[in-house]
């Protein structure tokens, strides 16, 4: 199942659980569950982690807690003391931030690996929306202040693998378009370092709208798409089964920039907020219609340092 936890005890291996939510119309928090294992023993980047960062509309912080492995327990996804994640719900704290959530899933699934690629017997780093069209009710606490949070929209993502040959990436998500409350549309853009891959990204994006789903997900359109990030923007485009999707997101000023140290010690660098600017549009087939929202997920990540970072880990 795609929330179920992959780690399979020893290193290199590495795996996360991502939750991205607007909790108010002005607040969001973005938390992960982390597993960093590796191949040595002796490694110092054998550890779990828990992480918050917490979003204004004008400013965002960071916060994270390191754990030892041997802590970890056996769960279906992650658990340690106080932290806790399945597939109905999270707990947890880090720094000033602490979380009592409920999830609901209201039953969207997407996959962006075309069943070709996902067939190939090569380690890779592995995606998946484990709650692609996520709701939650519970409580966030951020210093002194309680949070009550009632139907608030995003997603829950789960990475794994023993090699991470990503190169950089850039990923959105959103399921807060006004004009259609039912709407949900992920993208994501990967540039993989290997030989024959470096030179143009694989861009998978799905689109559901008007109560119909637009996957734009082939093989060939994945590597073909048109898609170009950097300098806190993305601009992607494709085509499949008649249809032509186009999109742009932004990251606005306030975003949280850290630092994650994988499990042979490399460094990746990820810039992300929970209310950036996205606007999709679509036509085709009888259909021209165009989404907009200032509260989609956006991140952008990749090996080359980013400016002015203040958490890492």
């Amino acid at each position: 199942m795609p929330f179920a936890r992959r780690y399979p005890g020893h290193g290199p291996f590495e795996e996360v659980w991502f939750c991205e939510v607007r909790i108010t119309p002005d607040r969001g928090l973005w938390f992960r569950y982390t597993i960093t294992d590796s191949a040595d023993p002796t490694s110092p980047f054998r550890h779990t982690a828990v992480w918050a960062m917490p979003f204004w509309r004008d400013k965002a912080l960071g916060f994270r807690e390191k754990h030892d492995l041997s802590l970890l327990e056996a769960n279906e996804g992650y658990a340690l003391g106080n932290n806790v994640l399945t597939a109905d719900g999270a707990d947890g704290s880090a720094g000033d931030v602490s979380w009592s959530l409920k999830f609901t899933d209201r039953g969207a699934s997407h996959n962006h690996v075309p069943k070709f690629i996902g067939m190939l017997p090569i380690k890779r780093r592995n995606y998946v929306p484990a709650i692609f069209d996520l709701r939650v009710n519970g409580h966030v606490q951020i210093g002194d202040e309680r949070i009550e949070v009632t139907d608030g929209h995003g997603v829950l993502g789960h990475i794994w693998g023993s090699a991470n040959t990503t190169k950089t990436w850039a990923w959105t998500h959103a399921n807060t378009f006004e004009s259609d409350p039912d709407a949900i549309f992920e993208s994501l853009g990967v540039l993989l370092d290997r030989p024959i891959l470096r030179t143009r990204p694989f861009t998978s994006m799905v689109l559901r709208t008007g109560g119909q789903t637009y996957p734009f997900t082939t093989t060939l359109g994945c590597f073909q798409a048109r898609s170009e990030w950097g300098a806190r923007r993305w601009s992607f485009g494709s085509k499949s089964g008649g249809m032509e999707l186009e999109g742009e997101a932004e990251l606005p000023a306030e975003a949280v920039r850290v630092t994650y140290t994988k499990p042979d010690g490399s460094l990746i660098y990820c810039e992300n907020s929970r209310f950036c600017k996205l606007t999709v549009r679509l036509k085709g087939n009888g259909v021209d219609t165009e989404l907009s929202t200032t509260d989609a997920a956006f991140e952008i990540g990749s090996r080359e340092p980013l400016p002015n970072l203040h958490l890492e880990g």
